[in-house]
């Protein structure tokens, strides 16, 4: 059984690489499905746009947002709290029900170690028994060109990747000023991208599965999320105990055969129980299903399954944990529909202008005021400004009662009330209409009008 240490530290603390073995199967093409799959959508999606305009681009600097073709800016704020707010929802949902699933199938560290990184390591070294033998023969001519091979595959895919990521907050159209030497491009991301190759190749050359095991807290938390219910990779101990080599009498399945460990991306061993360090990259089903198809027994000793139901109870999908996590992701869908669908083209408030909030000359009072209007398109426009309700002997001025606007320009403009004192009363509003030309909608403002006490002035 195992002990208390990590699967990858050996008996004095210090760490073992890791080689896993190639592995084929069922659940393995599936996975590189959909590793496949999500490193085109991370490839190409800089590079998509929906009606001219970007798929997803976080322009942090000039705080301006685009998600699926729709622009946001800082106004937007709650909606971004929301997504982020779901994204984690569904994560804990996830973790509850169907386990570390988002880790072996879809995280990107587990994607490009995985899908690409072993792949190119495997190409150079060979197997992972030649690897281990790599390890430990002396270096030569031979070993020199592999591992520089490898190394500079390496460099160029957390270039890559690097370039790719800064993409998503960049715009590609800066990013290729900036390799053209063109004095127009932002000459703060060289700095980011220099730093971000470095973490990847580091990531990918050596620190590996200690990202899973050591820094993420996602990895950690999943022990309180999880519980016997939860769909895990598990082994079958009922049928696969006592382990012994085929054909002995009264034995389990499980030939202790250490497939399912030469497999395994960290190091553990699935028959040992649940331990943190498995990610749920189904490797090891396809490996002792292999086996156990060659000794002509069932497969599925190591499969998906419940803690529950491996100890021969019944899994209970519908539980107080799931329905809690489904009720609190499906409030937080709900919210994020209604905010898009309200959600506005331009901003329009009404703020206090600078100095004294009114002033009394004889009879007439004078509110100054201001109105700040922000156009959130991708595209110029217009904000016409006009008292809604007109009121009898007051009178609104708009020094510039249309304002043209750039794409994600804002502009603060002077709005000044006159009325008669005798006229004023603690609470008076008007309705204020800002039109935007381009969308064709309307934002209709209180305005409060600040005065003196009744009969003082």
């Amino acid at each position: 059984m195992r002990s208390g240490r990590l699967a990858v530290l050996d008996e004095h603390g210090r760490r073992q690489k890791v080689h896993p073995a190639e592995v084929v199967g069922p659940w393995h093409r599936r996975v590189l499905a959909v590793r496949a799959l999500l490193i085109a959508i991370f490839v190409v999606t800089p590079f998509t746009r929906v009606h001219g305009r970007p798929l997803l681009l976080l322009e942090i600097g000039a705080r301006r947002f685009w998600v699926f073709g729709h622009s946001f800016n800082a106004q937007d704020a709650p909606f971004a709290f929301l997504v982020l707010s779901g994204i984690g929802f569904s994560l804990i949902a996830m973790a509850s029900t169907v386990g570390r699933v988002w880790c072996g199938w879809a995280c990107p560290q587990t994607v490009w170690l995985e899908g690409v990184i072993r792949p190119i390591e495997r190409f150079f070294e060979g197997s992972a028994v030649e690897r281990r033998r790599g390890d430990k023969a002396p270096w030569g001519l031979v070993k020199g060109a592999r591992f520089a091979a490898k190394h500079v595959s390496f460099v160029a895919v957390a270039t890559l990747v690097a370039h790719w990521a800064v993409s998503l907050f960049v715009r590609v159209e800066e990013l290729t000023q900036l390799w053209r030497g063109d004095a127009a491009a932002p000459q703060g991301i060289a700095p980011v991208l220099v730093v971000l190759t470095t973490v990847f190749y580091w990531d990918f050359a050596w620190f590996r599965e200690q990202t899973c095991l050591v820094l993420c807290p996602y990895g950690r938390l999943q022990g309180s999320l999880q519980d016997r219910d939860t769909l895990l990779i598990g082994y079958d101990a009922r049928r696969g105990e006592p382990r012994a080599k085929a054909g002995t009498a009264g034995a389990g399945d499980c030939v202790d055969c250490r497939r399912c460990v030469a497999v395994c991306p960290t190091g553990i061993d699935i028959r040992d129980g649940l331990q943190m360090e498995c990610v749920g990259c189904s490797a090891c089903i396809d490996a002792c299903d292999d086996v156990m198809v060659k000794l002509a027994r069932p497969k599925g000793l190591v499969r998906y399954a419940s803690e529950e139901s491996l100890a021969g109870g019944k899994t209970h999908v519908i539980r107080p944990r799931t329905v809690g996590y489904g009720v609190a992701l499906v409030v937080g869908l709900v919210v994020v529909a209604i905010f898009v669908r309200r959600y506005e083209p331009f901003e329009a408030n009404v703020l206090r202008a600078g100095g004294v909030p009114y002033a009394v000359d004889g009879a007439t009072l004078r509110a100054p005021l201001a109105v700040h209007v922000v156009n959130k398109q991708s595209e110029a426009s217009t904000i016409t400004l006009a008292l809604e309700e007109p009121v009898p002997e007051v009178v609104v001025q708009f020094p510039a009662p249309v304002i043209a606007l750039e794409p994600f320009e804002g502009r603060t403009v002077p709005m000044i009330v006159s009325m008669p004192v005798s006229a004023w009363r603690p609470g008076f509003r008007l309705k204020v209409r800002a039109h935007d030309a381009l969308s064709g909608r309307d934002r209709h403002l209180l305005v409060e009008v600040l005065g003196p006490r009744h009969g003082s002035p």
